[in-house]
Formats: C-alpha cells, structure tokens, sequence
C-alpha cells in the first residue's frame, strides 16, 4: 500500500531502492506519529487525575476547616441535609473542564 502511495505521489520513480526507502521511511513517520498519540493520551489522563487530586485536596481541607469551626463553635451547625448524586469518571472530567473554561473566562475578564 505504501509502494502504490509512494507511485501515486511520483510515478516516474523506478528505482527500488527509492521505493523502499520512501516506504520504510513513511512506515516510521506513521509508527512514531502513533507512539505521540499513545503517550499524548497518557499524559491528558494524567493531567486531568492531577487536576482531580487538587480538587479532591481543596474539598478536604474546607471540610476540615469547616469542622474546626463547628467544633469551636464558630460554624452554623443548622445545615440541610444534601442530596447526594452519584457521578461517573466521565462527569467528573466534565465538570473539570468546565470550571477551567470558567476560569479562563474570568482570567480573561482582568
């Protein structure tokens, strides 16, 4: 397939040492275009886990805070009780992306 792609760009070419080389050639371009693509991939996933950590960290230390003030006695201990949804991985890099398109905008507001 690649010979006939290399022919189709120039069909004068006979050599068979040019063909082959220009398809070895292109063969690696494509296996290191996908090698990019697997590790790019990767590195997405990480970033958004990354981005998860953070915000599961800043959760924690506002309930933290939060049951320090209500310890000391300097919370509202009168809270409603919340209902509580159930949310997959896909929600979840969802409303990350959203609140960094949030932030972008409001970065862009000053």
């Amino acid at each position: 397939m690649t010979l006939q792609l290399l022919q189709s760009i120039d069909p004068d070419v006979t050599n068979p040492a040019t063909l082959g080389a220009t398809a070895s050639l292109m063969n690696s371009i494509r296996g290191c275009i996908s090698e990019f693509t697997k590790i790019h991939q990767q590195y997405i996933k990480f970033q958004n886990m990354l981005e998860l950590e953070r915000v599961k960290l800043e959760n924690r230390k506002e309930i933290m805070k939060y049951r320090k003030d209500l310890a000391d006695g300097k919370a509202n201990a009168d809270v409603k009780e919340t209902e509580l949804i159930e949310m997959g991985s896909t929600d979840l890099i969802d409303f990350i992306e959203y609140k960094k398109e949030k932030k972008e905008k409001e970065d862009e507001r000053k």
